[in-house]
């Protein structure tokens, strides 16, 4: 199966590379509104599946990612090398989908403590259309709507709390050795101002770092990381595709090119290393439903003695 778009292209060198230089943003810079109120955090990044089983053999045999728990040919929540939670769900599970469709793209997945009062806020700050399903007696699922019809994904684990152990389950483990230096969950906007500020003033985020006017790196406390970059911006470059749905993982590696060996070794198929002469490297590769994931490391160049 062809990749989409394996060329990352040019237009990555500029989120690397400004990602390699951050600027950190004073506490009073780093949000628009207080919400001290709502209870959601950043758990995961759910990826529908035509074929979870499928899919989960890709991402454990071909990127050795590990698995935390599992409904087989339903759901498989992954941990991706100790940087990201990352759940396969059968695209029979969306709202959106029917058969013969396309799968539907990648999601952020948030937490929550008390999704009907979470849900009662968001609707007094304006923001209409969530989609509720589930059962109250056991798992509560909300579609939210994000910017430029794209969404993000809030569940609340009520009676069983298997969902919960399993988050819970995740964040030790991430507390440990890391195969990934960061794990980010990058979405593609066309305005990038509208996008920080829905996640701010509804949703609370925070900013960790921001780079001008091109990318802006956010998060709930010290959760996973949510990136926003300008997708203009990208698209101005030669060669450039955002993925479905504008929707992508990227992984900080700490060495690019045994990532890169180990995952052709093991038969990912991943894209060509492309490198900058400031030190930039990246590739990606993408899985059985065409979703991206991108690697990346930067390792400037030693400056020259005199």
């Amino acid at each position: 199966m062809a990749t989409y778009s394996r060329i990352f292209a040019p237009g990555l060198a500029l989120l690397a590379l400004l990602a390699a230089v951050p600027r950190p943003v004073a506490a009073e810079e780093q949000t628009m509104a207080d919400n001290p109120r709502l209870s959601l955090q950043v758990v995961e990044v759910l990826h529908y599946c035509a074929d979870v089983d499928a899919s989960l053999a890709y991402y454990t045999e071909r990127l050795g990612w590990s698995v935390i728990w599992q409904a087989p040919g339903n759901l498989a929540v992954l941990d991706a090398g100790g940087a990201y939670q990352v759940v396969l769900v059968a695209a029979k599970w969306s709202h959106k989908w029917e058969k013969g469709q396309a799968v539907p793209p990648p999601l952020l997945s948030l937490q929550s403590q008390d999704l009907a009062a979470d849900l009662e806020i968001l609707a007094e700050r304006g923001l209409p259309g969530i989609v509720v399903q589930g059962d109250p007696a056991d798992m509560l699922f909300a579609s939210i709507p994000f910017v430029e019809g794209l969404e993000l994904f809030a569940w609340q684990d009520n009676e069983s709390g298997g969902a919960s152990k399993v988050a819970e389950e995740y964040r030790q483990r991430a507390g440990g050795e890391q195969r990934y230096k960061l794990g980010e969950c990058i979405y593609f906007v066309e305005d990038i101002a509208a996008a920080m500020g829905f996640l701010m003033e509804k949703l609370g985020f925070t900013v960790k770092e921001q780079h001008g006017e091109v990318y802006t790196a956010l998060h709930i406390g010290e959760g996973p990381v949510v990136g926003v970059f300008d997708l203009p911006a990208l698209l101005r470059q030669p060669v450039f595709s955002p993925g479905p749905g504008r929707t992508r993982l990227f992984f900080e590696c700490p060495d690019l090119d045994a990532e890169h060996e180990r995952q052709d070794g093991a038969g990912a198929r991943p894209g060509e290393v492309f490198r900058e002469p400031d030190g930039l490297a990246w590739f990606s590769t993408a899985d059985p439903d065409g979703n991206q994931i991108t690697f990346w490391q930067f390792s400037p160049p030693a400056a020259e003695e005199t």
